[in-house]
């Protein structure tokens, strides 16, 4: 039977013996087998989501990824060949054998789908590996306890982290340059989703990076493949200037005090300020120096304009004190402040 030979390393977890290996990106569809089984209790899996497979091959397409390794078992006959120290060595292959996966599913399909999307693509790939941990034959039982477990004990990082990480996107790459030309650093808060002071180191954190990289999302028309120009960031950057002068965010100290009488600090408040900053835009021509002026002579109170009392009638509810966050909410936040506006 024919076979292939891998550098592999051998390895023990709770008394399980598991093996440590590379496949090259156009060599992982001759041995894995997908779980795919339509009986939820026949598989160790979930179901392949195509859409999360094809998002993933527009990933690959870039010129930097990275993928974590796989986790499964090999099904069929296998030899194991040490050399010097015994848990080094080589895992000797054979075609017919199978590697069955209960953690990576997906990131497997899709560099298999991506290896066959076309020439280009595939020679590109073919010089990237995936590491493989996998485990001597596991019934279908400790499959399924090992995929919950994993899913389990996973803890995914905050959207507000990820989109600070990410550089690929150039909604984040906007919201880090204004940020920066705003010297507002040590007034965001870069972790977490959503900002209670108890749950922040920062207690000066005005708004969550993703709240505030939103707004200028939706202020720009700024979208994940969106070129930055030095001409976007400058006009940005005024804009939110006068923002930030008008609504006072650097001298805003007790934000505890904001939050609990005031909307003004909510991610509500930011992101309807980029959806104003929009119809500004465009009720002017895109004449930013405009829209400056017309946020320099507003008329809005940072103090008194967005009491909850004042908002009971907008995005408030009067019964609780609780912000709604529904559309007409959101609608009614947004008209609002234009009529606000538009008193100058």
């Amino acid at each position: 039977m024919k076979s292939i030979t891998v550098p592999a390393f051998m390895y023990i977890q709770s008394d399980k013996v598991f093996y440590s290996i590379t496949l090259g990106f156009t060599e992982l569809n001759r041995f894995l087998s997908i779980d795919n089984e339509f009986d939820v209790l026949k598989r160790s899996q979930r179901l392949i989501n195509e859409k999360r497979v094809k998002k993933l091959v527009q990933y690959l397409e870039n010129e930097d990824f990275i993928l974590p390794a796989l986790t499964g078992y090999i099904e069929g006959d296998f030899i194991f060949e040490p050399i010097g120290k015994e848990n080094l060595g080589y895992l000797k292959l054979p075609l017919d054998c199978v590697i069955k996966l209960f953690d990576g599913q997906h990131r497997a399909s899709a560099i298999i789908s991506a290896c066959s999307k076309s020439f280009e693509l595939k020679e590109k790939l073919s010089r990237s590996s995936i590491a493989l941990n996998l485990a001597e034959y596991l019934n279908l039982d400790m499959r399924q306890q090992y995929f919950s477990d994993i899913n389990s004990n996973a803890s995914k990082p905050s959207i507000s982290l990820s989109s600070t990480y990410n550089k690929n996107d150039a909604r984040m790459v906007l919201a880090h340059k204004v940020i920066g030309e705003l010297a507002l650093s040590d007034r965001i808060e870069y972790e977490k989703n959503v900002i209670r002071n108890y749950n922040t180191r920062n207690l000066y954190a005005l708004y969550t990076f993703k709240s505030f990289s939103d707004s200028l999302a939706k202020a720009f028309g700024v979208k994940k493949g969106t070129l930055i120009t030095d001409e976007l960031v400058s006009k940005a950057t005024l804009i939110y200037s006068a923002w930030m002068k008008l609504l006072n965010w650097q001298f805003i100290l007790d934000t505890d005090y904001y939050r609990k009488n005031n909307i003004l600090l909510h991610n509500l408040m930011i992101i309807t300020i980029g959806s104003v900053t929009k119809t500004l835009l465009d009720d002017n021509d895109n004449d930013y120096n405009i829209v400056i002026d017309k946020i320099k002579n507003s008329r809005i109170d940072y103090l008194e304009s967005f009491t909850y009392k004042k908002m009971y009638d907008v995005c408030v509810d009067e019964q609780t004190d609780k912000i709604k966050l529904d559309a007409l909410s959101k609608i009614n936040l947004h008209d609002y402040i234009i009529k606000l506006m538009r008193k100058v």
